[in-house]
């Protein structure tokens, strides 16, 4: 499994950063469309009213007059010849950067400013226009008045200068306002990661075997989901491990008596002198390994019983289904004690439903017969009864052997228990196998007697869907 080693801070800050750059690049191409749209239209209109100025002043005057040269405006020595962008007592030097012109409808040039050509700017044309002079280009405003015509321009790189200033002045602040926002949110995001620094070092110091939960000062909101996992996942790690060692002790307990047995009975086995002490050897042998073998089998059993991960999917079950495949199972040990088994289902119960997993209540099923079977007489009859009734399927399996004792009832279903003196060499976990099957489906186990004075009955009654 590959590990990917980016941080959540730096895939905040990344994040953050990139949404920065988009929302601030747009910021900046929305601030220098309005300025530009806002300065177009103040230039333009102090154009025109230059143009308007000049034809109040001096067109309508200079129409009238008799002009050989035409009449230069000049501008201060100062100003005409200065630079920089710092106005004087005398004037500002953008003033070289305005021109005008006026002009008779007959060509003569009549006035012009000292920065403007002794060409015409353009054609007479009223409205606004750009144009070009000596590579340089112009907004132009063209205003007729009587006979003379006024054109006043403009160096658009007045319009330029403008803008660039005015970008540098509005995106300063958002760029340095920016740089402060990533450094704060660095700060925030450290600050608020601190509890999963905290929750790494406390998983990080903790011992292989410790499976205690884990224990975090002041876990914020959408950390605590994290922890009540992990914690969830130590609780179920140490239910197995638990689950594993009980086994592990059981198995080690339960199998060295058998062992043993079969130990004795294979070196009585190599030591027979007789053909009658060899053949009743090699009996008890394979009567030892048949119950180490049973024995085993039923330990695994109840330890696949008990794993929660070993589950299926719940489904509709008919119990009256499933008591003919039990009986037919258990054929060969009902036929090795003569006994029978009579199954009652009631008409109710053939079509009642519960909701199981189709294993484990076969299994639940076998497991009461062959405990009936095992502790009844040989040559005796061992009744199931499956009925319906008030919301519940009641499975009931009885024998006529020997009543168990009122102070024992309830320790009959602890692994491995078995009633002294019973006279059956069990495994002693048929019944509890029982008991967690049902407890896994919500059922409940009820043990009595068959009659007022023998046999046993075990009913167990399963909620009906």
């Amino acid at each position: 499994m590959t590990l990917h080693t980016r941080s959540i801070r730096s895939r905040l800050l990344i994040g953050i950063l990139l949404a920065l750059v988009i929302i601030l690049a747009s910021a900046a191409w929305w601030s220098y469309a309005v300025t530009k749209h806002e300065s177009e239209e103040l230039f333009s209109a102090r154009l025109a009213t230059s143009a308007r100025v000049l034809d109040a002043i001096v067109a309508r005057q200079v129409e009238r007059a008799t002009i050989v040269n035409p009449l230069v405006i000049a501008l201060p020595r100062e100003i005409e010849h200065g630079s920089g962008d710092v106005g004087t007592s005398l004037g500002h030097p953008y003033e070289t950067k305005i021109a005008f012109q006026i002009w008779h409808d007959d060509g003569r040039l009549l006035v012009r400013s000292t920065s403007a050509p002794e060409n015409p700017f353009g054609p007479n044309t009223p409205g606004f226009s750009l144009r070009t002079m000596e590579s340089e280009p112009y907004n132009v405003f063209v205003l007729r008045s009587g006979s003379t015509w006024i054109q006043v321009a403009e160096k658009d790189e007045v319009r330029d200068e403008l803008l660039h200033d005015l970008g540098i002045a509005v995106m300063t602040p958002l760029i340095a306002g920016a740089v402060l926002l990533l450094i704060l949110v660095n700060v925030l995001v450290v600050y608020g990661l601190a509890p999963l620094r905290q929750l790494a070092a406390s998983i990080e110091k903790r011992e292989p075997d410790s499976l205690g939960p884990l224990e975090v000062t002041s876990v914020p909101e959408e950390a605590a989901p994290v922890v009540r996992a992990l914690n969830d996942l130590l609780q179920r790690v140490h239910r197995a491990l638990d689950h594993e060692r009980r086994f592990t002790d059981a198995a080690a307990h339960e199998l060295r008596t058998p062992l043993a047995a079969l130990r004795i009975h294979a070196e009585n086995l190599a030591r027979a002198a007789t053909e009658e002490e060899r053949a009743r050897s090699m009996s008890q042998l394979r009567q030892g390994l048949a119950r180490t073998s049973r024995l085993a089998e039923q330990m695994l059993v109840y330890s696949r019983t008990q794993d929660a991960n070993d589950r299926e999917p719940a489904v509709p079950l008919r119990l009256a289904d499933l008591v003919g495949d039990a009986v037919a199972a258990l054929d060969p040990l009902r036929q090795a004690k003569n006994q029978q088994i009579e199954v009652l289902i009631t008409q109710e119960a053939k079509d009642a439903s519960i909701l199981g997993e189709p294993i484990k209540i076969q299994r639940l099923i076998v497991n009461l017969l062959d405990n009936a079977s095992r502790y009844a007489p040989a040559s005796s009859t061992i009744m199931v009864t499956v009925s319906a009734l008030d919301g519940a399927v009641v499975l009931t399996v009885a024998n006529m052997g020997r009543p168990i004792p009122l102070e024992l009832r309830e320790r009959v279903f602890e692994p491995y228990y078995r009633i002294p003196g019973s006279g059956s060499e069990g495994s002693g976990l048929g019944l509890a196998i029982v008991m967690e099957i049902a407890n896994q489906h919500g059922a409940n186990i009820d043990l009595g007697t068959q009659t007022a004075t023998e046999g046993t009955r075990i009913s167990v009654r399963f909620r009906r869907i």
